[in-house]
C-alpha cells in the first residue's frame, strides 16, 4: 500500500478489505455477537519525513475490486459520497513500524447489515508513506491485520434448551428426595 503524492503533488489513495468476516463457521464473527473493539494494524516501511501528516481510514460505501484504478473510480474515491462522511480514525505516522486504526464503527455497521466494502486510506500530507501488503513474503507478521474483540451471544433456541435441561434436572432431584 503505497501512496506518495510525489513531486507532482497528486493525491494517492489505498483500498483495503477483509472479506467473509461474519457467519457461522470458525474464524468468523457470529451474526449474534456484540463487537467491543476492532483495530486495523498496518506496518509502515517507508516514511520520507517524520511525522507523516494525517492518515485517515474511511469506511467505503461503494463497491470496488482489485482491478479498480484511480481512473475507473472517476478520479479516486470521493470521501463523503463513496465513503462515510467521517473517518473511522485518523492520526499521524510517527515512525517506521506498526500503527493501528480504530475501525469499530465499520465492523458494527457491517454486523448491522451494511455491505462490507472495506476502507479507503487517505493521506492529507504532501509526503507519502508505504505500508506492507498481504503479498509481503519477507515477514508475514507485518501484513495488514484486523483484530476484532467480540462477545458471542447464544442463539435464543440454545438458551431455552439449557433452561429446559435445568428444569428437568430439578424435577429429577425432587422425585428422588420424595421417595
Amino acid at each position: 500500500l503505497f501512496y506518495d503524492p510525489g513531486s507532482g503533488g497528486a493525491e494517492v489513495q489505498a483500498l483495503l478489505r477483509f472479506d467473509s468476516l461474519f457467519g457461522p463457521i470458525p474464524d468468523q464473527i457470529p451474526l449474534t455477537a456484540t463487537i467491543t473493539s476492532a483495530v486495523i494494524t498496518l506496518y509502515a516501511t517507508n516514511l520520507s519525513t517524520v511525522p507523516i501528516g494525517n492518515i485517515s481510514v474511511y469506511q467505503m460505501t461503494s463497491t470496488w475490486d482489485e482491478t479498480s484504478t484511480w481512473n475507473s473510480m472517476v478520479g479516486g474515491v470521493q470521501t463523503g459520497s463513496e465513503t462515510e462522511a467521517v473517518a473511522d480514525d485518523s492520526h499521524t505516522i510517527e515512525s517506521i513500524g506498526f500503527t493501528s486504526f480504530d475501525v469499530l464503527g465499520s465492523l458494527q455497521a457491517w454486523l448491522g447489515g451494511d455491505s462490507n466494502f472495506g476502507w479507503v486510506i487517505v493521506n492529507d500530507s504532501t509526503d507519502g508513506v508505504e505500508f506492507v501488503t498481504s503479498e509481503y513474503t519477507t515477514d508475514t507478521t507485518r501484513r495488514p491485520m484486523l483484530t476484532v474483540t467480540f462477545t458471542p451471544v447464544p442463539e435464543p433456541g440454545s438458551l431455552q434448551l439449557v433452561g429446559l435441561a435445568a428444569v428437568a434436572a430439578l424435577c429429577v432431584r425432587r422425585l428422588r428426595r420424595s421417595r
